[in-house]
């Protein structure tokens, strides 16, 4: 049966003319309190307390029981439940009735996607990116709540972008978990996890892999230059062991089945995939539905995520993967701006959704790694509509985010929870909220020179278009159609953003981009003189390295920073 279909996310409407009052629209009674259905929800409720107050400087009480005149959260009622069955976790409903509102959750996470969906829909709150200078309130004092109801479903059923980890508590992960973002399934490279607790020298042989005539051996737990040899029946029945141990310890409803970080293969296998690696996907694969079948005996729930990489990224020919077990398709995927490359790798995805239930995709959305925006906004909303309606429901990206992308990873998120969003009026709505409605326009065209440099400029060129799994950011030829038009009006909008940038947050944000754009500009310059071709080549430019001494002052670029001078030391 097909998950419930989105229903359109309304508007708040604010009215200056109302001076510090919360009501919804067409009542006279304003809203007074905050209502709580279980305790387990006052972090939510004093979350939504606190944004209120920001905006309106009233502060609503918080009660334990539901209350009318009252912004209520609870979870679904037994006629909601039947509305919410098909649905993920998170799914919520907001309702907006003449004397309350209502968040109402499938499960707590449900209310508290609920409650940020609600700041920011109705009360108009946002996140741009993570910290207080990403933080927007609208700047009327007044709430006037549209008296509208929404259901929210999410497209993608897990989330997840890389290095944010959700569980922590700092900027980063806040941001994270306001953008709806979660993991629900364990699958990267974790063959290590069978040496765990082991002796590994007195462990059979034939558990390990034969690379030009001898065992490979592993040194230790940290030592991750072998594969298992998954034709054997040994190794097989030391993982299910390996693994029933481990639910039984933990309770743990996923594990990771994806094979270690790298490109060897048994010498047995000498017939190559279409990427040009040594193929052991028959094996692999077997071993993988093997495993799950023994232990649904007594774990018939639990989730399987694996890596299609390298020498297993073509599905195998004599077994199928039920929907507990999820491939996770590894490819660069700006990449489908190049019409031969995006019809590659649809037609990897169309040939593994023969073969598997469920997909999963993988993505390198850097981030960090680049000097210059890499932004392809556009590209981004069609693989991700794409991929939701050919069996795609799980996503995972690393991002390593460099915030001087502008709205890129917001955008990233909001089209996760829903790949249907109208892309051209997000991007408005966020370039209006960073610098202010003047401005706005001149961000916009400073990110559309970028983005028609990704997505149209530089799509044939050799470095774009390797048929690699992702693309070798530590090359700088990326930069070789860069032209001085591209970097004078680069100059010209940024400028502009500067001049028209009112209150003192929209000029900081504004100043962020200026600051990244120096670097990029500098990075620019020194490849052009072809004495640096790489990263690791600009730790010899003087004016590269201090300016990226400079910017690592800036909290919210000082990751980036630090991640570029490791990239220059490599």
């Amino acid at each position: 049966m097909k998950k419930l279909i989105f229903c359109t996310v309304l508007s708040l409407i604010i009215s200056s003319t109302y001076a510090q009052e919360i009501r919804i629209k067409g009542s006279e009674k304003e809203i007074q309190a905050i209502g709580m259905e279980r305790a387990s929800f006052s972090k939510f409720a004093k979350f939504l307390q606190t944004y209120i107050q920001k905006i309106s400087q009233k502060n609503l009480e918080i009660s334990n029981t539901l209350e009318a005149h009252a912004i209520n959260l609870r979870l679904a009622n037994k006629e909601e439940e039947v509305q919410l069955d098909h649905c993920e976790p998170e799914a919520f409903i907001i309702k907006v009735t003449p004397d309350k509102v209502e968040i109402i959750g499938k499960t707590e996470k449900g209310v508290e996607f609920g409650v940020y969906t609600f700041l920011e829909d109705y009360v108009g709150v946002n996140w741009l990116f993570p910290g207080e200078l990403g933080e927007y309130l609208p700047p009327d004092h007044s709430i006037i709540i549209k008296r509208k109801n929404i259901f929210q479903n999410p497209k993608y059923i897990s989330r997840q972008l890389s290095p944010i980890d959700l569980s922590k508590v700092n900027d980063l992960s806040d941001w994270g978990n306001r953008m709806k973002l979660i993991s629900k399934i364990s699958f990267h490279h974790n063959m290590n996890f069978f040496l765990k607790d082991e002796d590994i020298k007195s462990l059979n042989s034939d558990f390990f892999s034969r690379y030009n005539g001898s065992k490979y051996i592993p040194k230790s737990t940290s030592d991750h230059k072998w594969q298992p040899n998954f034709s054997s029946t040994g190794f097989f029945y030391f993982s299910v062991k390996k693994i029933r141990d481990y639910f039984n310890r933990t309770h743990s409803p996923t594990i990771s089945l994806g094979i270690n970080d790298n490109y060897l293969a048994d010498d047995k296998y000498q017939l190559r995939n279409i990427l040009g690696f040594r193929n052991y996907s028959e094996d692999y694969y077997q071993w993988v539905v093997n495993l799950v079948r023994v232990l649904n005996k007594d774990f018939p729930n639990k989730k399987y995520g694996l890596l299609a990489y390298y020498n297993v990224s073509t599905p195998p020919d004599k077994v199928y993967l039920n929907e507990q077990i999820i491939p996770f398709l590894t490819f660069d995927r700006v990449r489908w701006a190049n019409v031969q490359l995006r019809k590659f790798d649809q037609n990897t995805s169309l040939n593994w959704a023969k073969k598997a239930t469920n997909l999963g995709w993988y993505d390198y959305g850097y981030g960090y790694s680049y000097l210059l925006p890499r932004v392809y906004t556009n590209t981004l909303k069609k693989y991700l509509q794409w991929g939701s309606e050919h069996r795609v429901k799980y996503f995972y990206a690393e991002i390593y985010p460099n915030w001087g992308e502008g709205p890129k990873y917001w955008l990233l998120a909001k089209l996760l929870w829903n790949p249907d969003l109208d892309i051209d009026k997000l991007k408005k709505e966020w370039y209006s909220m960073c610098v202010g409605q003047q401005a706005a326009p001149f961000l916009d065209q400073y990110f559309s020179i970028w983005e028609n440099y990704w997505e149209k400029t530089i799509v044939n060129s050799p470095w774009f278009s390797q048929k690699t799994t992702f693309l070798s950011f530590n090359n700088l030829a990326y930069m070789e159609d860069v032209n001085e038009e591209m970097m004078r009006q680069s100059d010209f909008y940024l400028n502009r953003v500067l001049a028209f940038a009112r209150t003192d947050a929209q000029k900081k944000r504004a100043q962020l981009f200026v600051d990244m754009w120096e670097l990029y500009k500098i990075g620019i310059q020194e490849y052009k003189t072809n004495r640096y071709k790489t990263m690791t080549d600009l730790k010899r430019s003087k004016l590269f390295v201090e300016k990226v001494n400079q910017l690592k002052q800036n909290k919210l670029l000082s990751n980036t920073m630090a991640y570029i001078e490791k990239s220059m030391n490599n």
